[in-house]
């Protein structure tokens, strides 16, 4: 078995040792994209109350749709990355 140059790949590197690639584990650093994550759900909220504020105070049904609209995006985006992740 040679020895792997400092080009080679991590693939090259565990094809040439038998290991099977599918059962290597990554770990990218997960915890600061949870607190992205989290940080999204909190601001979701944030939108969803002030588009029924707005609607409340009389600002309009598009402000609030607008807001409303939006909360419910950033929702389901941060929710679907943290099942995802």
């Amino acid at each position: 078995m040679r020895s792997p140059s400092r080009e080679t790949s991590g693939f090259s590197i565990a094809w040439e040792q038998g290991v099977d690639v599918s059962e290597q584990k990554v770990t990218d650093g997960g915890g600061r994209f949870r607190v992205y994550q989290v940080s999204g759900i909190v601001l979701a909220v944030l939108f969803l109350a002030l588009g029924v504020a707005a609607f409340l105070a009389g600002g309009g049904p598009i402000i609030a749709a607008i807001a409303v609209i939006g909360g419910l995006t950033v929702l389901v985006v941060s929710i679907v990355t943290m099942v995802r992740s």
